[in-house]
């Protein structure tokens, strides 16, 4: 079994309620991510880990992307790996003017998890994203000019 599976079990009631709680208040600050309906094409665009579309019908294909984009200054990319080893993922290109910001890398030890609005790390590789196995991660693009909105941690304190 992996690491990251034996972690689940050594969380705290603590942690696993901060986590819960922020994962809530980040839902609720991006409107987009509660949309009673699917996503359209128009609203979503599904990348492979190499860039490009997954290849929906190879089961051995275990990691895909979603790039929402909530508005001209701001997208979300929302990625996942199923698989048990870890892989380089291609990350989408921003307009120019945004950049890429970690928002909740799941395979990370508290607090490193889920960071609050404002307090999301620039992720520095516009390039790639090393992702863990059996994890999800968040990337949030936006603007240069400082916009920011509550969420994450924020709100759940």
């Amino acid at each position: 079994m992996s690491i990251r599976y034996w972690r689940a079990f050594r969380l705290t009631a603590q942690e696993m309620y901060r986590f819960a709680r922020g994962m809530t208040a980040f839902r609720r600050a991006h409107p987009i991510l509660s949309k009673e309906h699917f996503y359209t094409d128009d609203e979503i665009h599904w990348i492979g880990r190499q860039g490009g579309l997954p290849n929906w019908t190879d089961s051995k294909e275990k990691q895909f992307a979603g790039l929402i984009h909530e508005d001209e200054q701001q997208a979300l990319c929302l990625m996942f790996n199923a698989g048990a080893d870890a892989v380089d993922f291609g990350l989408p290109s921003v307009l120019p003017g945004m950049r890429w910001h970690l928002a909740v890398d799941t395979s990370r030890e508290a607090p490193h998890d889920l960071f609050a609005a404002g307090e999301e790390p620039l992720w520095e590789d516009p390039r790639t994203y090393h992702l863990s196995p059996r994890s999800s991660v968040v990337l949030q693009a936006r603007g240069t000019n400082g916009q920011e909105r509550q969420t994450a941690l924020t709100e759940a304190k």
